[in-house]
């Protein structure tokens, strides 16, 4: 439930990443949900990645346990 208390940007790295299992699964159906989470969802904006944010996000980058990444802030 969206309440507008913040919102959420991230990139089409996003899309990418989301759409590996549901892709390799052949399961179409869940794929199209996420991209209309992520394409359509109030209080999320989905951003392209132009090369000025590329090269400047590694700056904004913590790795965490599990390897996984987390950016912290980015500014566009």
């Amino acid at each position: 439930m969206y309440r507008g208390d913040f919102s959420v940007i991230t990139s089409v790295l996003t899309v990418s990443e989301v759409l590996v299992y549901p892709l390799r699964a052949g399961n179409t159906i869940l794929a199209q949900q996420y991209r209309d989470i992520l394409f359509n969802s109030q209080g999320l904006t989905t951003i392209e990645v132009l090369p000025d944010i590329a090269e400047n996000a590694p700056k904004f980058i913590t790795i965490r346990k599990n390897d996984k990444i987390l950016i912290k802030f980015c500014s566009y």
